[in-house]
């Protein structure tokens, strides 16, 4: 029966299951079940269990990590096409704004200018 042979014997008293280890990343547990399930189908000549180990070598969460995968290299172009339109606009106000004050510099002088000659132009008619 499959659930008694992933029982392992932790110490005399206690027993776990080999897939309830507390040690150890999810990787590894996966690898040790699957290189028991496959010691033990060779051992005992089991399609079944070669069949369980083959299941338990295909990882479940592939299109779910694919996914995220796929969202965050989304999100970082978005992120890169922000920052590159962000810098562009910051540009761009940044080179108006001077040619709003060389402008407005131009605008002063031509109005100091026409109000000279004016004066100049009425004080010689009369």
């Amino acid at each position: 029966y499959l659930p008694a042979l992933l029982q392992v014997p932790r110490t005399q008293h206690h027993a776990r299951a080999l897939v309830q280890q507390p040690h150890g990343s999810d990787a590894a547990m996966r690898r040790r079940a699957l290189d028991f399930l496959q010691g033990r189908a060779k051992r005992l000549g089991s399609t079944y269990l070669a069949m369980a180990a083959a299941h338990v070598a295909n990882d479940p969460f592939v299109k779910v990590k694919k996914l995220i995968k796929d969202l965050i290299v989304k999100l970082m172009e978005k992120a890169n096409a922000e920052a590159d339109e962000h810098a562009y606009c910051t540009t761009e106000l940044s080179s108006n704004k001077e040619m709003r004050t060389n402008k407005a510099a131009e605008v002063e002088e031509l109005t100091a200018t026409v109000e000279k000659l004016t004066a100049e132009s009425a004080q010689l008619a009369s």
